[in-house]
């Protein structure tokens, strides 16, 4: 979810919950049976100590807003992702169907590239976020 591009844009949004109206607007647009998949950079590649807060926050702020934290991952263009995965019946799917529609999704729209520079791959779900 690249919103945060927007919001950096226009730093007086921020912490009014903007973020959060989106979010909640997003799953009563998005049909019944359909949902969106979310980049947030992954904490466990950040640099520094300070990133992986930012990091752990933002995936938190998804979380607190209805995004179930899937068992995929992608390497993406060398930047480490989790996916996040928000619709309005989140918890009708299982994390190998998300895993599976996450792979399908990042074949197809990274098809010239696929495989050199997106990696989607699955991970244990406790082993994310720096649990």
């Amino acid at each position: 979810m690249r919103f945060w591009i927007i919001l950096q844009l226009f730093p007086d949004c921020v912490a009014h919950g903007v973020g959060s109206e989106f979010l909640q607007r997003l799953k009563n647009v998005v049909p019944v049976k359909c949902g969106v998949f979310i980049e947030a950079e992954s904490p466990d590649s950040a640099k520094t100590d300070e990133e992986v807060q930012l990091r752990k926050r933002r995936i938190s702020f998804y979380l607190a807003n209805g995004a179930l934290l899937t068992n995929s991952k992608c390497l993406l263009f060398g930047v480490d992702y989790n996916i996040l995965y928000i619709s309005q019946t989140v918890s009708d799917h299982s994390m190998e169907r998300l895993h599976c529609a996450a792979e399908e999704m990042y074949r197809e729209i990274y098809r010239p590239v696929y495989g050199r520079l997106c990696k989607p791959y699955a991970v244990e779900h406790e082993k994310q976020v720096g649990k």
